[in-house]
């Protein structure tokens, strides 16, 4: 059985199982999500601050509801809970025995000026980046007085002190009122608290890095351990994806389907008879990958003060379940990351395949190929770039090795609150099972690193859900 062929899910299923055993299993609520590609850990850089931003940027990031890691574009771990308090708080009001509008009045008018605050902030890191790349460099202010001179930093004073007076009294109120209310009214507060939140550079450029007035402020997250430690250390595993090694149980079962790539891409090949000729050859005749890590480890996934997981557990059953669902808000919550170091693949293959391989990566620049989750070269999120690559025939086949010495992350380990609820999951929505992102278009943009394209693709989709919902019904 050619288990490399098309979208490849018997191999995905395979790696899916190789990765949930490494990491200890993904019994419920855990989901073991690989990543669809096992891209760099980029914060080993020789700034601290700047690593710090790169933990938080990719630990808050939230997953796409799917059994490969991939990140939903335009959402944030921070932002979807506080969507959970925003419900938790409304919900709650609404059973309370009293007070209630007036309750109802103060949770608008606290969200009101928190929006104020929010598209503010927002007006002003769009204007300025349109500054910084508008005005040559020595010709531009710092960040604080360009929001002076402006009249931001009058107005974000100006919001800051609505938002402190507008939670300030819905605080008094909810602690009055006691019980869970209480509870919910300290969870508000330690979001908004000013120590919830470090300012940190969103770049390496001197400008950005050098100057902190410059810099954004980022709810506290952190990728606990020493990078750098765990890239000297060297501890080796093997693991083999043929059709004789068993596949995952809940690669689709837990998904509703799974979200499979094809497992060899080469990037820039173009469309001729020929190069879909080799592509073909590649799926068929290549009948086993073993994949050789100099060193493994989890790493555990830290927030600050302001993420109460444990009130989102107390409390998930008193939101609407669609809340936690395929389509819900924050439905997967990042714990851990699996991260590898020198990373090494044996390809056994025909020496058809094994040439045209070869020659392409001699050929190709910086174009890039793929096999599985590990990408070697090409532009967007990649494993290893064309320059730390090294491609040599074998007897039976190719050997490709990545020779960077950094980290790339092969998993993200979240918790999964809907699998807590009474009475289970609510399905995923037919129509994602029918449509999931595999294509050939969807697959590139994802693997460019083109946000714009994988969020156009994934609106098309969503124009689609009602004709398909209602060709279930006919169906069904």
């Amino acid at each position: 059985m050619a288990i490399f062929l098309g979208d490849s899910e018997t191999a995905w299923s395979i790696y899916h199982k190789i990765i949930k055993d490494v990491t200890g299993g993904d019994e419920s609520p855990v989901v073991v999500l690989p990543t669809a590609i096992a891209t760099r850990a980029e914060w080993d850089s020789t700034s601290a601050e700047y690593n710090a931003f790169l933990q938080q940027d990719f630990a808050n990031a939230m997953p796409e509801w799917r059994s490969l890691y991939t990140r939903s574009p335009g959402r944030n771990i921070s932002d979807e809970y506080e969507a959970f308090l925003d419900r938790l708080s409304s919900k709650s009001i609404e059973q309370s025995p009293e007070n209630k509008e007036r309750l109802k009045e103060l949770d608008e008018v606290r969200k009101d000026a928190r929006t104020n605050l929010k598209n503010l902030n927002k007006e002003i890191v769009e204007e300025w980046r349109v500054y910084v790349r508008e005005t040559p460099e020595g010709e531009r202010l710092p960040k604080n007085r360009w929001e002076q001179e402006l009249g931001y930093s009058a107005d974000r004073a100006g919001y800051q002190q609505e938002l402190q007076i507008a939670e300030g009294a819905y605080f008094l109120e909810v602690t009055s009122a006691g019980g869970r209310l209480a509870e919910i009214g300290r969870a508000i507060a330690a979001k908004g608290a000013t120590e919830a939140k470090i300012a940190l550079p969103s770049s390496k450029e001197p400008f950005i890095l050098n100057v902190p007035t410059t810099w954004e402020s980022y709810y506290t997250t952190q990728i606990l351990g020493d990078i750098n430690q765990f890239k000297s250390e060297r501890v080796e595993q093997t693991f083999t994806v043929n059709e004789s090694k068993e596949t995952s149980t809940t690669y689709t079962s837990r998904w509703g389907g799974g979200a499979s790539f094809q497992w060899f891409s080469f990037f820039g090949a173009g469309g001729s008879v020929d190069n879909v000729s080799k592509q073909e050859s590649w799926e068929k005749d290549t009948l086993e990958v073993t994949i050789t890590f100099g060193n493994l480890a989890k790493i555990p996934i830290r927030r600050g003060q302001w993420f109460k997981g444990g009130l989102v557990r107390e409390f998930l059953a008193d939101i609407d379940k669609e809340f936690w669902g395929s389509r819900g808000r924050l439905n997967l919550i990042p714990t851990e990351l699996l991260l590898a170091h020198t990373i090494s693949l044996d390809i056994k293959t025909s020496e058809e395949a094994r040439d045209y391989a070869y020659e392409f990566h001699s050929r190709s620049g910086n174009a890039g190929f793929r096999v599985g989750p590990f990408r070697f070269g090409g532009s967007g999120g990649s494993t290893s770039t064309s320059e730390t690559t090294t491609v040599e025939k074998t007897a039976t086949g190719l050997q490709v090795k990545d020779t960077s010495g950094r980290a790339a992350v092969l998993a993200v380990i979240c918790e999964r609150p809907a699998d807590l609820l009474p009475g289970g999951i609510p399905p995923a929505p037919f129509f994602m099972i029918r449509n999931r992102p595999n294509t050939e278009a969807a697959t590139f943009a994802l693997e460019a690193g083109d946000e714009e394209k994988y969020i156009e693709f994934w609106n098309q989709m969503m124009k689609e859900a009602s004709q398909e919902l209602a060709l279930d019904a006919v169906e069904r």
